[in-house]
């Protein structure tokens, strides 16, 4: 019941620890799709007119995937799922992440945060968003997050246009994971993008 359009082969190594997938189901118009990865916690996106598509993070080496199309709905941002969610169908597939390691084969991007002389380490947020908080360190967490997303939409552009399946690659250090709060509540450590927290002398 579960179709992909641009599954990567199974030859194909990733570039990049973060890829979009697009496919459908004929299982239903609606429901979320379960992403069950050996490396991750469980990730869930919703099904629109049997259409979906996959944020997928992805571990170095193999990642083995469960994808299942169950009953649902996500309720301000997080699944809402029935005790016993009707199953619409399921596939296994895997994908390959190995990035280049020889920098001077693909030279990699310094991601910088940088400070003015006189700054507190906060950021401006409207109102509404007082309760999020504007620290320094939400800050590098945020900085990841569009750096992947800037990373999985270069990659998903470039397959597009024949290109091949290819983007830019970022240095990266070994820490405490903020990729999802399961992984902030059992403190454990991945690969993320290196911040270089920077003060300026203006």
């Amino acid at each position: 019941a579960i179709t992909f359009e641009n599954l990567p082969q199974s030859y194909q190594k990733l570039p990049t620890p973060v890829f979009l997938l697009r496919g459908r189901s004929s299982g239903g118009d609606s429901g979320l799709i379960a992403v069950f990865n050996d490396k991750f916690p469980v990730q869930y996106y919703e099904v629109n007119n049997g259409l979906f598509k996959l944020y997928l993070h992805l571990g170095r080496g193999v990642n083995n995937l469960l994808v299942q199309h169950i009953d649902g709905r996500m309720n301000n941002g997080y699944p809402d799922i029935p005790q016993s969610p009707q199953l619409y169908g399921q596939e296994n597939v895997s994908i390959n992440y190995e990035p280049f390691e020889d920098p001077n084969l693909v030279p990699k991007i310094h991601l910088c945060l940088i400070l003015g002389k006189d700054s507190k380490g906060n950021f401006d947020i409207p109102g509404y968003k007082s309760k999020e908080g504007n620290s320094l360190e939400l800050a590098i967490k945020k900085m990841r997050t569009a750096g992947r997303i800037m990373q999985l939409f270069t990659q998903d552009d470039m397959f597009a246009h024949g290109l091949g399946i290819r983007s830019f690659q970022f240095v990266e250090e070994t820490c405490p994971s903020s990729i999802s709060s399961q992984d902030e509540s059992q403190n454990i450590s991945r690969e993320q993008i290196k911040i270089h927290i920077i003060r300026s002398e203006k």
